[in-house]
């Protein structure tokens, strides 16, 4: 008598049924058992032979045995969440089509080459042979089913098993099966087979024999080498297949450049940017782009909020942006542009001076006056002589300081000459 009570059925293929079964001894959890159909002798002898193979297989990504009865044509399986037929049909898919496609990769594909490296070709990759189980962590993991119509290695198989007729699921199986060379087809059916599976989860459409299905997105030239009706033109393996997968949708580098750029399209919604961009650009002092621009465009609320929190990192960077503003390293840009790094350094100039930093704010204002001098742009000078005449002492006595250690005094003369209030310092250094 079979040792277990079956329940109700799961599936039913060409030769096999699977039913979910408890032990008739109450000795352990629920299984699934899969039983020949007994009207086909090919399909018990497929059944035999799948026990044999799988039996050979240990591995996390393919469906182990757990208890078998050869001659009576049955043997359990641990007991699945589902395959992925169905969890995509009925909405159960742990995570975005997208998200389960990288994985199904990654580890159906590790399955497939531990059985390549035995010798072993599965050749009926589809989405109702790859089957899920829930891990403790919370995580899936994905299992390759169904080895009945498995190729085990030349001079070990069975002609009327795996001879020149077509084999695999229509749409899904490689055409080289279908061609009447069924038995020569090498593991790259396999790679076949698994693309159709990715192409079917992406686009939710049925395969049809020989016509290409691809997905949009970043997955489509992957797709498309696998799925090649030509299997020399498909990665030759499943580790070709991981790799050609990794250069296909790998992100370009960024460098430093790019990083800051990533950061300036979200600063105004990131306090952080400011920092963040700095630090990037304190490690690479000397790129002209990096500083002017990309650094010089960060918000000045946001420049000026970072003066605050670090004053000293604050003013080394206004002094680093600074150092760019010359005739040499200006190149194409336009001169007007001048204005918005001056703007930049100025900011930090103006926080470092109104929170009291005057040591600091002293030495950074030399360079910036010696700066605006030579850089000469209208706007920014304006709001540097609209500044220094709000300044009050000692502030005005720290500017007084810096000024005449630029030589800066005779630019801004005239136009301080022109305002009405002076401090008393600043006062005297421009003769009223």
């Amino acid at each position: 008598m079979n040792p277990y009570r079956l329940g109700k059925s799961l599936g039913r293929g060409g030769y096999a049924e699977v039913f979910r079964a408890e032990p008739r001894d109450g000795v352990g959890g629920p299984v699934a058992l899969k039983r020949g159909l007994r009207e086909t002798k090919e399909g018990i002898a497929r059944l035999k032979r799948e026990i044999e193979v799988q039996q050979e297989l240990d591995h996390p990504n393919v469906m182990p045995i757990l208890d078998r009865d050869i001659p009576e044509g049955w043997y359990t399986m641990p007991l699945a969440s589902g395959s992925l037929l169905k969890l995509a049909a009925e909405g159960r898919l742990p995570g975005s089509r997208e998200d389960v496609a990288l994985e199904l990769i990654e580890q159906v594909s590790q399955g497939l080459e531990h059985a390549h490296d035995a010798g072993f070709i599965h050749r009926d990759v589809t989405p109702g042979n790859i089957l899920a189980f829930d891990e403790e962590d919370g995580s899936v993991r994905w299992v390759v089913a169904d080895w009945g119509l498995v190729r085990r290695p030349l001079g070990l198989t069975s002609h009327p098993l795996t001879g020149d007729q077509g084999l695999g699921t229509a749409g899904f199986a490689a055409p080289e099966t279908y061609e009447g060379h069924a038995h020569e087809a090498d593991l790259r059916c396999d790679v076949y087979s698994l693309g159709r599976v990715i192409a079917w989860l992406l686009t939710g459409r049925q395969p049809q024999p020989n016509l290409p299905l691809r997905a949009d997105g970043p997955l489509r030239g992957f797709i498309a080498e696998c799925t090649d009706l030509n299997p020399d033109r498909r990665p030759e393996s499943m580790t070709a297949l991981r790799e050609r997968l990794r250069e296909l949708t790998a992100e370009p580098e960024l460098g430093p450049r790019g990083e800051v750029q990533a950061i300036l399209e979200g600063a105004d919604q990131d306090p952080t940017a400011a920092g963040r961009a700095i630090d990037i650009g304190l490690r690479e002092a000397e790129n002209d782009e990096i500083w002017v621009d990309e650094i010089a465009r960060l918000p000045l609320d946001q420049v000026a909020q970072y003066a605050r929190e670090d004053p000293q990192r604050a003013g080394e960077a206004a002094t680093v942006m600074l150092s760019h503003l010359t005739l040499r390293a200006w190149g194409h840009r336009n001169f007007d542009y001048f204005n918005t790094p001056l703007r930049w350094a100025h900011e930090v100039l103006r926080v470092l001076t109104e929170d009291g930093e005057l040591g600091l704010a002293e030495d950074l204002a030399v360079a910036f006056f010696e700066q605006d001098e030579q850089c000469n742009r209208f706007r920014q000078k304006g709001i540097t002589v609209r500044w220094l005449r709000s300044l009050e002492e000692p502030e005005g006595r720290v500017m007084r300081s810096a000024l005449r250690r630029a030589r800066a005094v005779d630019y801004y003369r005239d136009a301080m000459a022109a305002g009405t209030i002076l401090s008393r310092s600043l006062a005297a250094e421009f003769g009223r």
